[in-house]
C-alpha cells in the first residue's frame, strides 16, 4: 500500500563512506530496529500511523539485511531477512485494511446517500476483520518468535577487523543488482501493461529507494536526484495498487453470497467509481516512471559510487568481518 505522507518516517543516520561497510548496515539496521521498537505499545492499542511507521520500518530493515546478504553472501543477513518477512506480514495485514478503509471513505462518499447507508454491512465487515488481524498482529508482537527475533537485530556489532572494506569502496557493486532488477521492471511498460507489473515495478522502486538511501554520504547530486524521483514514483505506483487491490477486495466480497441487494448496487457503485480512479492512476504512474529517467540518473548515480570506490584505494572484496546477527531458527 502507498506511504501516507512523505514525512511521516524519520531517516536513519547516514553513514560516512569510510565506515567499514558491515558497520555502517549494521547500524542503519539498528536505527530501523529503534524506530520499530518505538512504536510497539501503540501498535498493540491499534493506533493505525503507529502501525504505519512499524510496517515501514521492517520494510527498511529488509533492506538493510538485503545489503549485508551482498557483502556476505554466506552470513545470517538472509535467513535473519526471512524471519522478518514473518512480523512484516501480520503487520501488512492490519496496514492494508486500514489502507483500504482510507480509500474507500473517499471514495464512498461521493456516492447517493442511499447507496451510503446500504454499504453499512461493506463497514461492518471491514470492522471485524480489522479486529481479528488486530489480534494476531498483537499475539505475533507478544511472541517469543517475536522477541528472539529483535533481539538476534539489535546484537551488538563486532569490531571491524584491519582488512574490512569501507562503505565507499563496496557502495557501488552492493546496490548494482536492485538498480538492475529497478530497470528491468520498468522496461517496456506502456498503456497495456496489467497491473502486476507496475506491482512489480513499485516493489522493486520501493527496494531500489531504500538501498540508496544510507548511500547518501557516498554519492552526490545524482544520487539525491534519483531517492526524490523513486519517491515520486512510488507514491503514483502505490496510489495505483490501492485503488487495483479496492476493486479486487471489493469484487470478492460482493461475490461472497452473503450480501443484500441493495448493498450489491451500493458497492457496484463504488467498484465503478474506483475503475475509472484505476485507469486514471495508471496513466499518472507510467507519466512518472517516464519522467523519472532512471536509466539515465542510474548511470550518473554508479558513476558517483564508482568514484567514491576509486577514492578509497582499497579493493572492493567482500570484508572479513562478522555481520551483527545470529541464526534465527
Amino acid at each position: 500500500m502507498a506511504a501516507a505522507s512523505r514525512s511521516a518516517h524519520p531517516r536513519a543516520a547516514t553513514p560516512s563512506r569510510t565506515d567499514p561497510a558491515v558497520i555502517a548496515m549494521a547500524g542503519v539496521l539498528a536505527s530501523h530496529l529503534r524506530a520499530f521498537t518505538r512504536e510497539h505499545l501503540k501498535a498493540l492499542a491499534g493506533d493505525v500511523e503507529a502501525i504505519h511507521r512499524m510496517r515501514v520500518a521492517t520494510r527498511r530493515m529488509r533492506a538493510a539485511l538485503r545489503m549485508l546478504e551482498e557483502l556476505m553472501p554466506d552470513g545470517p543477513a538472509k535467513p535473519a531477512a526471512q524471519e522478518l518477512a514473518w512480523l512484516c506480514d501480520a503487520i501488512g495485514k492490519v496496514r492494508d485494511l486500514d489502507v483500504l478503509v482510507a480509500g474507500l471513505t473517499g471514495r464512498a462518499a461521493r456516492l447517493d446517500p442511499d447507496f451510503i447507508r446500504a454499504l453499512d454491512p461493506l463497514w461492518e465487515t471491514i470492522r471485524r476483520r480489522r479486529a481479528e488481524e488486530q489480534t494476531r498482529l498483537g499475539e505475533a508482537l507478544h511472541s517469543e518468535r517475536c522477541g528472539i527475533l529483535v533481539q538476534r537485530l539489535g546484537a551488538t556489532p563486532p569490531e571491524p577487523s584491519p582488512e574490512a572494506v569501507t562503505l565507499g569502496a563496496t557502495a557501488s557493486r552492493i546496490v548494482r543488482p536492485i538498480v538492475r532488477a529497478a530497470l528491468r521492471a520498468g522496461a517496456g511498460l506502456d498503456e497495456t501493461s496489467p497491473s502486476e507489473a507496475l506491482h512489480r515495478l513499485r516493489v522493486r522502486v520501493k527496494r531500489l529507494r531504500y538501498g540508496l538511501e544510507p548511500l547518501q554520504a557516498v554519492g552526490g547530486k545524482a544520487l539525491s536526484k534519483m531517492l526524490e524521483r523513486l519517491e515520486d514514483v512510488q507514491e503514483r505506483v502505490g496510489a495505483y495498487h490501492d485503488a487495483v487491490t479496492a476493486v479486487a477486495w471489493l469484487r470478492g466480497w460482493a461475490e461472497s453470497g452473503d450480501v443484500a441487494h441493495g448493498t450489491l448496487m451500493a458497492t457496484g457503485a463504488l467498484i465503478h467509481s474506483f475503475e475509472r480512479r484505476v485507469r486514471r492512476l495508471h496513466r499518472r504512474s507510467l507519466k512518472a516512471w517516464r519522467r523519472a529517467r532512471t536509466a539515465e540518473l542510474s548511470r550518473a548515480v554508479l558513476g558517483e559510487l564508482d568514484q567514491a570506490a576509486a577514492r578509497t584505494h582499497r579493493a572492493a572484496k567482500p570484508p572479513l568481518v562478522l555481520v551483527p546477527l545470529a541464526n534465527v531458527s
